[in-house]
């Protein structure tokens, strides 16, 4: 029943949610796809800064995209389909309390699921593509599932530099830390090598690349974390970035020592949970996370909730509560007389999306104290009692 609320609340929120999007430029980030393809088959800049969502990926992406020309979008929405599906198909053997809740939930909190999708932009299924990969690493341990994360990170790294950033993954996931090491020293020369001779190939459009990668602080696209916040209120970017890490690692720490409360008794499977953490601190260590980065760390944070034996009802009550912090600018929006009147903290997305991320991260934390080790709620009965 209390998972019935909850759905019944997520189900609503997504339909505020989406019929607040603005309806003639749905996908967004696909249509800055298919005008970059655009000025680049023809000539142009494909990295020019007089547009509304300006490209930001590397002239190799532009390369491959330019392979499906007038079908691009199309390719584009197919290849985002069959990657959800691949990790919903992935992740529906996990050992996960209640995952299509969970799933339903992280759609909804804080819009992320929502905005995510609209936007049409590669990073959330990529994200989901990785992910599902790392589960099947996590499960299996298999060397051979660890080299294939470790050729996808350097795929996606081509994409999305800061997806370097989850390189650590297949060194904690591997029987053979050496080894992972190893291979993955040799993928970064590999990657190094590639974008170097990329660079010495288009010198002119690599630069242009770099310009549009600088104009991103300059336009203020700065995402949804510490580093925006800090930025925005005047402090340099060096200041913004130590103050970002420094709350990054704060964060990590914590959540680390959270996992040493685990114990096997109490957790479905803590090889899956520690990789699954890891994702989720790795997302964030992106200065510049933005919505469709937070949407798939969410569910990997929900779904280590969900491992844990007896967690059930307090990843519910802190999925209703993130739900409920959510709702907060459409009621205000909805019901307050005047709704100006509200402090814009309020009224904005970016406090509400944070403190919805917030109340999902202290009850995980909460749940690893509690119930992490199953011998903390259950009498142990004494010899001769």
């Amino acid at each position: 029943m209390p998972w019935l609320v909850t759905g019944a609340l997520s189900l609503v929120l997504i339909g505020v949610r989406a019929a607040a999007l603005p309806r003639e430029n749905l996908f967004w980030d696909q249509q800055a796809y298919v005008r970059a393809l655009g000025d680049f088959l023809q000539g142009g800049n494909p990295y020019r800064a007089d547009v509304a969502f300006p490209f930001v990926y590397h002239p190799i992406v532009l390369a491959v995209f330019s392979l499906f020309g007038s079908q691009l979008a199309r390719v584009l929405s197919v290849a985002s389909v069959a990657m959800a599906a691949w990790f919903v198909v992935t992740s529906a053997s996990l050992p996960v309390a209640d995952k299509g809740h969970l799933l339903l939930a992280a759609s909804a909190i804080g819009g992320f699921g929502v905005t995510s999708v609209a936007s049409g932009n590669i990073t959330t299924p990529l994200h989901f593509l990785l992910i599902a990969v790392v589960i099947a690493a996590a499960t299996s341990g298999e060397p051979s599932r660890i080299r294939r994360l470790t050729l996808l990170l350097v795929g996606l790294a081509l994409i999305k530099p800061y997806f370097l950033a989850y390189a650590i993954l297949p060194v904690v996931l591997a029987r053979s830390r050496s080894r992972a090491i190893a291979t993955l020293g040799a993928s970064a020369v590999a990657l190094a090598l590639i974008v170097f001779g990329d660079y010495l190939a288009r010198p002119a459009l690599s630069r242009a690349f770099l310009d549009a990668l600088s104009q991103l602080v300059v336009r203020g696209d700065l995402g949804i974390g510490v580093f925006r916040f800090l930025t925005h209120h005047g402090y340099s970017s060096a200041v913004s970035m130590i103050g970002h890490l420094a709350v990054v690692a704060g964060a990590g720490a914590v959540t680390a020592g959270a996992f040493t409360y685990c114990h096997a008794d109490g957790v479905r499977d803590l090889r899956l949970m520690r990789a699954l953490l890891v994702y989720f601190v790795c997302t964030l260590l992106n200065p510049r996370m933005q919505v469709y980065d937070v949407f798939p760390a969410l569910v990997c944070l929900l779904f280590c909730c969900g491992l844990v034996v007896r967690g059930r009802m307090l990843t519910m009550s802190a999925a209703a509560l993130a739900l409920l912090a959510t709702a907060i600018p459409s009621a205000i929006e909805q019901f307050a007389r005047d709704p100006e009147a509200w402090t814009p903290l309020l009224r904005n997305d970016l406090l509400p999306q944070l403190t919805a991320l917030g109340i999902v991260w202290v009850a995980f934390l909460g749940i690893c104290v509690a119930y992490g080790r199953r011998d903390r709620l259950v009498p142990q009965v004494q010899p001769g009692a």
